[in-house]
């Protein structure tokens, strides 16, 4: 099952038509490592700067990594 995608990701993701077309379409292992990179961050901020980087690399054609 797709992972439930944080409200704060799916915003940033609709500013950026093509990244959010490249996350609708990634496997769901790549969905899934993006929001619980962002959803484990402790502070407001480091949220906010892995969100920002999170759209940045989809954009950029990387599907995702293994968060640990």
């Amino acid at each position: 099952d797709d992972p439930d995608v944080p409200q704060d990701l799916i915003k940033a993701l609709g500013k950026n038509k093509k990244a959010m077309v490249d996350f609708d379409n990634v496997a769901t292992s790549y969905k899934q490592s993006y929001v619980r990179w962002i959803i484990w961050a402790k502070r407001s901020e480091t949220r906010k700067n892995r969100i920002t980087t999170a759209v940045k690399m989809i954009y950029e054609g990387k599907k995702g990594f293994i968060a640990a």
